[in-house]
């Protein structure tokens, strides 16, 4: 919120007329300031997001989640939605954000952001038994490829973002329900013949 700041923070960041030069400035800017971060603490209170991206991040070396005011809009979240239409949408991305911290990446962070091996040699064996469930189910999974051919997920590659998408969903549904038990929530008009559950579900799946 500080002009001068600002000014000072883009100083080494030349805009021209060209939209060319400008995206070859930028990208040189950026890598500089990363590079210029090398052998420095981390900055905890610098977001990798501007607050209107309609998005969001777990950083496991700040050990943070961060939601960009972009998110917390209509669609996915108001004030005056049903409950089950917000946890399908924006609580199934907060909790997807909270799992990074404990899928195969986000779990060799520890509390300060430090990468170290903090479970017990029992915990990792039974995460590990659980992953490959993951890695074995996805990878069971296919496409069409070209010339007729059939390609597979890679169970590995995608394993991080499949725990969390069925961390997030999966605990988003569980407070939701539990939430129902002392103030159910109203039918949308037309949509009667859904159950809320499907609607739960039907809303993440379009986010």
């Amino acid at each position: 919120m500080d002009p001068t700041a600002l000014r000072d923070y883009y100083s080494s960041l030349n805009i021209s007329d060209k939209y060319f030069d400008n995206i070859v400035s930028v990208d040189r800017w950026s890598v500089e300031k990363s590079w210029n971060q090398l052998g420095k603490p981390t900055n905890r209170d610098e977001w990798g997001m501007t607050a209107p991206t309609v998005n969001a991040y777990y950083n496991p070396s700040g050990n943070e989640i961060v939601f960009p005011a972009g998110i917390m809009q209509f669609p996915v979240f108001g004030s005056d939605l049903p409950n089950y239409m917000n946890y399908g949408a924006f609580g199934a991305v907060a909790g997807h954000e909270l799992s990074h911290a404990f899928d195969n990446n986000g779990r060799h962070y520890d509390v300060n952001g430090n990468l170290t091996d903090w479970w017990t040699n029992h915990t990792v064996e039974g995460f590990e038994d659980r992953a490959q469930c993951f890695v074995d189910e996805y990878s069971n999974f296919t496409v069409a490829g070209p010339n007729g051919t059939t390609l597979h997920v890679n169970g590995k590659l995608t394993l991080g973002e499949n725990i969390a998408d069925a961390g997030g969903l999966s605990a988003a549904f569980d407070v939701w329900k539990r939430g129902q038990e002392e103030t159910p929530d109203l039918h949308l008009p037309g949509l009667d013949f859904f159950t809320q559950e499907v609607r739960i579900f039907n809303v993440n799946t379009n986010v």
